[in-house]
């Protein structure tokens, strides 16, 4: 079919053919990774059938240290500036109402970062937000 010289016509056909091949070949591991999705996915425990069914329960945690110490801060405090300011941050990553979040819990957790690492993130955060 073809020869040593190719024209640019048989070029063409070859390039087209093979463009072809390479789009169907995609379009087949395109499919079976959906069906492996699919077949293999199992929801966790905690995973809504529905996203949109009820209102989320948020747990969060928060680091806090002063001079390589942590905070104190009895249990059964509850900042309302924070809940707040938590349920907005979450209300805008989510495209929630804040109404449908529910902040259970806040609770502080112990810095596991070596100060010398909170230092080059503070100063780093610093030199960005002069520099503007």
């Amino acid at each position: 079919m073809f020869g040593e010289d190719i024209s640019l016509l048989q070029g063409l056909v070859i390039t087209v053919v093979a463009m072809g091949i390479v789009f169907i070949v995609l379009l087949v591991l395109s499919a079976s990774i959906d069906l492996m999705r699919l077949g293999l996915h199992r929801p966790d425990n905690g995973e809504q059938s529905n996203p949109e069914s009820g209102p989320t329960t948020v747990i969060v945690t928060e680091s806090c240290t002063v001079n390589d110490e942590p905070c104190s801060s009895s249990a059964n405090e509850r900042r309302p500036e924070l809940i707040a300011v938590i349920s907005a941050v979450l209300a805008a990553v989510t495209g929630k109402p804040t109404t449908d979040l529910v902040v259970r819990s806040v609770k502080r957790v112990p810095q596991k970062a070596p100060v010398w690492n909170m230092v080059s993130r503070q100063e780093q955060i610093h030199t960005r937000l002069t520099c503007r």
